[in-house]
C-alpha cells in the first residue's frame, strides 16, 4: 500500500543522506531495520492478496457444490414424493405440507 511505497522512499532517502541524519542519531543499523520491516509488510500483503484470492475460488467452488447438492435434493425429493407413501416421507427428510 501507500504506506509501504512511502516507506521505501524514505529508507532510500534516509540511505543516501546518512552522514546528515547520523548527526541527529539515525543509524545505519536502524534504517536497514526499518527496510526489513517493509520488506515484511510487502511479503505479509502479497501473502494475504494470495490468500483472498484462493478464498474466492474456495468460496465459488463451494457454492458451485451446494446448488449441485441442492439440485439433487430437489430431483430426489420429487421422485420419493412419487414411489413413497407419505407418512414415510419424514424418513427422507422430506415436510408433508398439504
Amino acid at each position: 500500500g501507500t504506506c509501504m511505497s512511502e516507506g521505501q522512499v524514505m529508507a532510500g532517502a534516509l540511505g543516501a543522506n546518512l552522514e546528515t541524519v547520523e548527526s541527529r542519531g539515525v543509524t545505519q543499523a536502524e534504517i536497514d531495520s526499518f527496510k526489513a520491516n517493509i520488506d515484511k509488510a510487502i511479503s505479509d500483503n502479497n501473502n494475504q492478496e494470495k490468500l483472498k484470492a484462493d478464498l474466492k475460488k474456495s468460496t465459488a467452488d463451494l457454492e458451485a457444490s451446494v446448488g449441485v447438492i441442492s439440485k439433487s435434493t430437489s430431483e430426489f425429493a420429487k421422485l420419493v414424493k412419487m414411489l413413497i407413501p407419505q407418512e414415510r416421507w419424514k424418513e427422507f427428510g422430506i415436510v408433508a405440507t398439504r
